[in-house]
């Protein structure tokens, strides 16, 4: 990257099926999400709440009252790879974010006591939010148990229409093949029931 160019805040999105069950709990992890970039370039001050704030529509600073909040940009997984791949020379998402991606995944659900026993298995749809640093090392910043699925409206929002209709389809799909045990394909991927403690 040029030293002169402004850098940005930014944070991933995922997210996470989850069938909760005191006797056999399960997650399935959807790998195709999305990245945030925060709307103003990063600055050690707090006070811009928009070089922070990946995550909902912000106001600068200095535009509180003017109503013209914007939503930060999103990008998908692939656009973010290519990125990764200039920046460092090999497949970084790949090889380095996405295992560590699952095993965060792994450690946050196995924190979760998921029914009280006896009480019936239920689905349930989280939304994982990380963080990446410069040494490539992944970060949780939250788990949203009611993670929102609206996004922005026509062309800049079709990227993530389009995500969002695959992720309703996957989970049919899996909700469907798991209701009858044993088949199908689906983009889903299970996450590992705990994370290895070595």
């Amino acid at each position: 990257t040029d030293q002169n160019e402004p850098l940005y805040k930014y944070s991933l999105r995922f997210w996470v099926d989850v069938l909760w069950s005191s006797t056999q709990p399960e997650a399935w992890l959807y790998e195709d999400g999305y990245l945030s970039v925060a709307n103003s370039p990063y600055t050690e001050s707090l006070l811009e709440p928009t070089a922070h704030l990946t995550n909902f529509a912000q106001l600068a600073a200095d535009r509180v009252g003017t109503g013209d909040a914007r939503r930060c940009k999103k990008y998908s997984m692939e656009a973010y790879r290519h990125c990764l791949m200039r920046e460092h020379g090999f497949d970084a998402l790949e090889d380095r974010i996405l295992p560590q991606v699952r095993e965060v995944t792994a450690r946050v659900l196995g924190t979760l006591q998921p029914r009280e026993p006896g009480a019936k298995s239920k689905w349930r749809r989280l939304g994982l939010d990380l963080m990446v640093a410069q040494d490539l090392s992944v970060w949780l910043i939250e788990v949203n148990k009611k993670p929102g699925m609206g996004n922005a409206q026509g062309e800049k929002g079709d990227m993530l229409h389009g995500l969002v209709k695959t992720l309703f389809e996957s989970e049919r799909n899996l909700r469907g093949w798991r209701a009858a045990s044993n088949s199908a394909s689906t983009p889903l991927q299970r996450a590992q029931a705990q994370a290895d403690p070595g």
